[in-house]
């Protein structure tokens, strides 16, 4: 029972289709019954941190579609790290498009930020040039992380602005509030 949901152990959650099992999977069927059941008028919060780049000799694994569409890697660890990538971004997609069909896309600001640099460590996959180091330590390359902030509810004055200053995760409070006034 380490898996929960709400207030009680998630008996019972589980996946349909062909990544039935898989654990991102199963939380991004869960992020759309969510939103399929939520009532239009009434705001969300919905936080999903997904984990599948956590690679390495004993990370995740992405379902076996992703490695074959992607055989033409041919460094196994590389495969495995492109692969669990995809695999987030049908996520990701997933979730957007079911956000545009329920009407709530127009309301929604989406963050999404990484928390860690690439894992360039052996057997991580990743590769974090031109900077130097990634995952699991200090250098550039394991503190500079993507992210962005889309959706309906950004302000037409923000989109396509790229912000160079160094930031925080806890800044995000900061920029969300400059967003909506």
């Amino acid at each position: 029972v380490d898996l929960w949901d709400t207030d009680g152990p998630a008996i019972g959650l589980n996946s349909s289709g062909p990544d039935q099992g898989y654990e991102e999977r199963i939380f991004t069927d869960r992020a759309l019954r969510v939103i399929a059941a939520h009532p239009k008028s009434a705001p969300l919060f919905l936080y999903y941190a997904l984990h599948t780049s956590c690679v390495g000799p004993n990370g995740l694994q992405a379902p076996s579609r992703f490695y074959e569409a992607l055989s033409f890697i041919d460094d196994p660890d590389r495969r495995k790290n492109h692969a669990l990538i995809a695999f987030m971004d049908e996520s990701v997609g997933n979730i957007t498009a079911t956000l545009r069909d329920q009407g709530l896309w127009s309301n929604t600001l989406l963050v999404w930020s990484a928390d860690n640099g690439g894992a360039v460590h052996l057997k991580g996959g990743a590769n974090a040039f031109p900077l130097r180091g990634g995952y699991e330590n200090n250098w550039e390359g394991g503190v500079r992380v993507a992210a962005l902030v889309n959706g309906g509810f950004l302000l037409d004055s923000m989109r396509g602005r790229k912000i160079e200053e160094p930031m925080h995760e806890a800044d995000w409070c900061v920029l969300c509030s400059l967003l909506t006034t």
